[in-house]
């Protein structure tokens, strides 16, 4: 008897820091309750290599699932990242050190092209008010769909502003949209003024055909006689997922109602697993859309391919000379120039993206006999320059010149 098996999905990490190679420095492995529910037979296989995940699905030899799709049951995976340097040449969310973790789904919806992108989509930069401070490595888009970088703390600088932006491409990438708050086990949420009650609703999202509807995961009530800024909550009885948060409090000193919510992920193991994200795929997508798994109709089985992408990270490049027989450093890049403010420092007039592998040509010194070629900047060498306030205003790498 032959046993035939299809990709029922695949998720393939991309980085456009490894402009010449395959990205490896990530994988995808699933959680325990994926392994239990689909991966302890032989209906479902899974395998991570290099930089794709693939789950297959035995079929009938007709292109058809052999099994029945358990549509109410969906795959969990880890995202996780054993290299260091990957915070220094990515362009990722700084929060994500901090008490936060990416969330990434197959309901985003987030088709760029032929790509299906697991991300959910990058904001307009219109769609922030006036006034917002973008701080570099920030993404925004235009209405075309193109991608900007912030290179420099910007206030009211429309993304065509070159001095504040640098113009990617139109591919998404993960970026702040994707975040969301990782709860410990008790979950913790502090207010600004002493309340005397708190009323906490926990929401959670079941499959509910091909969407997914809100439920009540839990309800806590509580009372504080001499009023408490910090509350707390035992999520230790609800199962691994997303959640909504909401807390209606009441303000001690005048009664007045606070009311606060927020989407977190609840997960100790993901802590565990040093995770940097967590991926959901559902079954139950609508076989509709363009993430479907199925064809509409016939339930072919469609070996959809999906895509998480990081961009690279953008910094301001310094050359630093020996001494001062170096008088300038010779850029091949079209409007890149070299500033001297001091007699052995040269600034870049505009940041650039980091790759493993450059492919402009060649840098070189001016003064020195035969013009000898400059280094390329090491994304493990990276400095921030902060305003008063201590927030970055510009991301930067330094090169050291023997001359």
């Amino acid at each position: 008897m032959t046993i035939s098996y299809k990709t029922w999905f695949s998720i393939k990490l991309t980085h456009d820091f490894y402009n010449h190679e395959i990205f490896t420095d990530c994988s995808l492995t699933p959680a325990v309750d994926t392994t239990a529910a689909f991966f302890t037979g032989t209906k479902w296989l899974q395998r991570f290599s290099d930089d794709t995940l693939t789950v297959l699905i035995k079929e009938d030899g007709t292109g058809l699932p052999a099994t029945q799709i358990p549509t109410d049951q969906f795959f969990r995976f880890y995202l996780t990242c054993n290299v260091s340097l990957f915070f220094n040449y990515t362009d990722i969310d700084k929060r994500i050190a901090s008490g936060y973790i990416l969330y990434l789904s197959n309901f985003a919806g987030n088709k760029a092209g032929t790509t299906l992108n697991l991300s959910a989509p990058i904001a307009l930069y219109t769609s922030y008010p006036a006034g917002n401070a973008f701080y570099p490595g920030d993404l925004v888009t235009d209405a075309g769909g193109i991608v900007y970088e912030c290179i420099l703390q910007s206030t009211n600088n429309p993304p065509t502003n070159t001095a504040f932006w640098l113009t990617r491409t139109a591919k998404q990438y993960v970026a702040s949209a994707d975040l969301i708050r990782l709860s410990p086990t008790v979950y913790k949420h502090t207010f600004a003024d002493p309340v005397s009650t708190a009323n906490i609703t926990v929401t959670g999202f079941s499959v509910s055909g091909n969407t997914l509807a809100s439920y009540t995961a839990m309800t806590v009530n509580q009372t504080f006689s001499d009023g408490v800024t910090n509350i707390q909550c035992d999520l230790s009885l609800l199962p691994a997922a997303r959640y909504k948060v909401s807390v209606s409090a009441t303000k001690k000193s005048d009664n007045s109602i606070i009311n606060y919510e927020e989407f977190i992920y609840y997960d100790p193991a993901a802590t565990f697993n040093n995770a940097l994200g967590i991926v959901e795929v559902f079954n139950c997508i609508d076989t509709t859309t363009a993430y479907a798994l199925q064809q509409n109709g016939t339930g072919q089985i469609l070996e959809t391919n999906y895509t998480i992408g990081f961009a690279n990270r953008s910094a301001w490049w310094n050359y630093i000379a020996r001494t001062n027989a170096v008088t300038g450093i010779n850029a091949t890049i079209a409007g890149l120039t070299f500033s001297s403010p001091g007699p052995t420092l040269f600034n870049a007039s505009v940041a650039l993206p980091l790759v493993k592998q450059f492919d402009y040509t060649p840098f070189t010194v001016a003064g020195i006999t035969q013009n000898p070629v400059v280094p390329w900047p090491s994304p493990a060498i990276l400095k921030s320059e902060k305003d008063a306030s201590g927030a970055i205003n510009k991301i930067f790498t330094e090169i050291y010149l023997n001359y």
